[in-house]
């Protein structure tokens, strides 16, 4: 748990030097994203249906209805992230002016990385159904 608190507070101060709005909420966010890519990329490698992103939803909802559903399910989740990494614990743990600059690159790289992996993963299941 030590390893996650200090990659939070990594990516805590990369937003602090920035001088962004709301540098908690945008860590917590970028955890999350990083999570949640994971996870469908985890999804897509083990052809596991759909319904494991949303366990709520139905393939006959409407559009409104899923996004109401993935709401109940993932924001849960943020809440906890919030609960977990909070902004007092994530100030007091000191971190390096080295790993900050690290971060700074390599957030938008793990990003862009896990974006392509997930498109590969997307028409690869594509290609396996016969849709392309």
């Amino acid at each position: 748990m030590k390893f996650a608190y200090r990659i939070a507070a990594i990516i805590y101060n990369v937003y602090t030097e920035r001088r962004v709005d709301i540098p908690h909420i945008r860590t917590i966010m970028t955890l999350f994203g990083f999570g949640f890519l994971i996870y469908f990329i985890l999804i897509m490698i083990l052809d596991l249906p759909s319904q494991y992103l949303n366990p709520l939803g139905k393939q006959e909802d409407t559009k409104q209805i899923t996004w109401i559903k993935s709401a109940i399910v993932y924001t849960p989740i943020v809440i906890l992230l919030a609960v977990v990494f909070n902004k007092r614990k994530l100030e007091i743990i000191s971190v390096n002016e080295k790993h900050v600059e690290k971060a700074k690159k390599l957030i938008p790289l793990i990003f862009v990385l896990l974006f392509i992996t997930v498109i590969v993963l997307l028409i690869r299941a594509g290609i396996q159904r016969g849709l392309i």
